[in-house]
């Protein structure tokens, strides 16, 4: 019987099968909220093969601020090396985490009328429309407790059922290709707005 594969670094918490999405954004919240106000929050995703189990390493990477991406992948390497972990299958992604970003993957656990922000783009805004919701379990693993409130454009939207356009709005407005994962971000938009779909009362 083939073995699961075995980290070298002692309670290492920084790999796990590739398709824990969720567990990824719970690990990005966590890091943010015990990382320096003085330095910039990275993360680099590597994906790798063994004989019978696909792995996703995560290095939550701390350096001060305008530091290169370049500079950041390669301490990620070095990290990857440095236990003898398995060889990448595709190139690393990078993505650099924004207070946006955060706001974004806890959306959102105390429900309508906090702070007049729209709980899917998170603008300010006076006309909100109030949405009930049952309770459910978001991807940062935290529970959406209560109705959701949104702006005009994202309500529109969610009385469209437009779910790609919500998922549009709910992207961090700071993101790019070169500091972001896009791929990873767009699925847990997503993931967040098919719940709120699936949990939303009074839809059939």
């Amino acid at each position: 019987m083939s073995q699961r594969y075995v980290d070298r670094q002692e309670r290492a918490q920084t790999f796990f099968p590739s398709d824990f999405n969720e567990v990824e954004a719970s690990v990005i919240v966590e890091a943010w909220k015990k990382k320096s106000p003085n330095e910039d929050l990275w993360f680099v995703f590597a994906t790798c093969q063994t004989a019978n189990q696909e792995l996703r390493f995560v290095y939550p990477i701390g350096a001060p601020p305008g530091t290169a991406p370049g500079h950041v992948l390669r301490n990620a390497q070095a990290q990857h090396s440095r236990f003898g972990r398995p060889a990448l299958t595709a190139p690393p992604e990078v993505l650099l985490v924004t207070y946006e970003l955060v706001e974004r993957l806890m959306l959102r656990s105390r429900g309508t009328g906090d702070r007049g922000l729209c709980d899917f783009c998170g603008a300010a805004s006076k006309d909100r429309r109030a949405y009930p919701a049952r309770e459910f379990r978001l991807p940062n693993g935290s529970m959406s407790v209560g109705g959701w409130a949104a702006c005009p454009e994202c309500a529109a939207l969610v009385d469209a059922k437009d779910k790609d356009g919500l998922v549009a709005r709910m992207m961090p407005s700071d993101a790019t290709d070169e500091t972001h994962d896009m791929k990873f971000l767009g699925e847990l938009m997503r993931r967040i707005a098919r719940e709120f779909f699936a949990n939303r009362k009074g839809d059939k």
